[in-house]
Order: C-alpha cells, then structure tokens, then sequence
C-alpha cells in the first residue's frame, strides 16, 4: 500500500485536499447538491486514508491530523444538511430565507 509520508499541496492529498472541498461545497454559499459532493469526497478520502500505511517513515501526527479534519468537514456537512434555513452568515441557495415583507 501507499505510505502516509508526504502531503503537499502540489499532490492535492491531504490537508489540501480537505480544506479545497469544504472552501468550495460548505462554505458560507451553500446548496444540497454541494453538501453532498463535499461529503462524497470526505467519505473517499477516508476510505483512501484508512487504506495508506504507516510507514516508517511516516508522521502519525499527519495521519491523525488529516483524519481529524475529515471528521469535522463531516460534521459541518451533515449540520448543513439537516438544517434547509439558511441562518447567521451561512445561506443555502436551495432554501432562501423567509423574509417578512416591507410594508
């Protein structure tokens, strides 16, 4: 298998990987369609990271933190998900916002 010893953002592995996915599909701009792309690529770069093996050359500390990132984009995208108002300063563009009309 592959061995956890390099993330850069020239490869786009890693912690690149997961912060490109959660700026472009849960941002403060939001959709269902993005939240589920966003989570789609989560949930692969999981499956890959759980693949790779720690070699001896490798750093924990990366491993760990690239999981640790994964898990809370996944968090975020599964807030968003349940939650169709758009509220505070994130706006789902499938779900306008109510607001009253101006008399």
């Amino acid at each position: 298998g592959c061995t956890f010893r390099k993330y850069s953002a020239d490869n786009r592995s890693g912690p690149f990987e997961v912060r490109q996915t959660m700026t472009r599909y849960a941002s403060i701009l939001r959709s269902e369609e993005g939240l589920n792309k966003s989570r789609q690529k989560l949930l692969n770069l999981e499956t890959r990271l759980e693949d790779m093996s720690l070699g001896e050359e490798a750093i924990p500390t990366r491993y760990f933190k690239v999981r640790n990132m994964i898990q809370s984009g996944k968090l975020v995208i599964y807030s968003a998900l349940s939650r169709k108002q758009s509220l505070g300063p994130h706006y789902r563009e499938d779900f306008p916002p109510n607001l009253p009309a101006l008399v």
